[in-house]
């Protein structure tokens, strides 16, 4: 049995998941995919290829350009799949926009035909992997690869955010404490420079 049946293909004026809906599949640990497919039978047969490996996941498909630009921005995905060739609209198209709106998010093409400069072009231009749809069992692990290369970049990211705050806060110190010292350093010569002035008087003194 599928571990996940949640399927939704996009109809004119789409009910996308609430506030409420995005967070549960959040809590649950449910993968947000965007599905840019034409054909049903091709979208049915990537879905059951992720769930045969057994990944959790909630998709949303889509057709045209214009579902796909909307889905970008209400579906907030956290992986999409791709067919290269679509009426009035392709792969290239769809990874330039997807680079646009959510530049940290997956993109795998799967498509039936795809010439070997255009595969390299996509991987070029950010797309993370591309699949032949005759050979769809190397989905479920281009998918994984990806997912586990985004969990990398973004502890990556919090590694060298937290090194910089604690090099900024080194710096600041660094500062605080060059102040201070001088701060230290004046007051001493005031004191060194007042006593001076003191003896210097009380000689004075002496010889009157």
């Amino acid at each position: 049995m599928s571990k996940n049946p949640s399927k939704r293909e996009m109809e004119p004026g789409p009910d996308f998941p609430t506030g409420r809906q995005e967070k549960e599949e959040s809590a649950a640990g449910m993968l947000r995919i965007l599905i840019l497919e034409d054909m049903p039978s091709d979208a049915d047969l990537i879905e059951y290829e992720l769930r045969e490996a057994e990944l959790c996941f909630t998709a949303l498909r889509v057709k045209t350009e214009a579902e796909y630009v909307h889905a970008l921005e209400k579906f907030s995905p956290d992986l999409i799949i791709s067919d290269y060739d679509l009426p009035q609209y392709n792969g290239s198209l769809a990874l330039a926009e997807a680079r646009a709106r959510c530049p940290g998010v997956p993109f795998i093409l799967v498509t039936g035909a795809l010439e070997e400069d255009r595969a390299i072009d996509s991987l070029e231009n950010g797309g993370r992997d591309y699949v032949m749809k005759q050979h769809l069992r190397k989905l479920a692990p281009a998918v994984k690869r990806a997912l586990a290369e985004k969990q990398e970049f973004r502890e990556r990211q919090a590694v060298e955010a937290k090194l910089r705050e604690a090099q900024s806060k080194l710096a600041s110190n660094a500062v605080k404490e060059r102040a201070e010292s001088e701060e230290k350093t004046e007051k001493s010569n005031q004191a060194e420079r007042a006593l001076i002035k003191l003896l210097y008087e009380m000689e004075l003194k002496k010889r009157m």
